[in-house]
């Protein structure tokens, strides 16, 4: 049984916090990806990658956006 709860057992809080360093890290990669766009949009003459540049965004701010949900259950449940 120890063995057990060893593998499938709860972790402890200090766990938590490996989702707060992902959605600051997402965040930060967001945030890039958001200046990328402006600079694409208003210093270049490829709108084509524009859409590209839209899509990492959303992608970018789904895992952000997930990593934080996730912290907030994480920490939430263990208090």
């Amino acid at each position: 049984m120890d063995m057990y709860e060893q593998l499938f057992g709860p972790l402890s809080r200090s766990y938590c916090d490996y989702f707060l360093y992902l959605t600051i890290f997402n965040a930060i990669i967001f945030a890039f990806v958001i200046l990328h766009g402006l600079y694409v949009l208003l210093f270049t003459k490829k709108r084509d990658s524009l859409a590209h540049v839209a899509f990492a965004g959303f992608q970018t701010f789904v895992s952000y956006f997930i990593t934080r949900l996730l912290y907030s259950m994480c920490s939430g449940s263990l208090k």
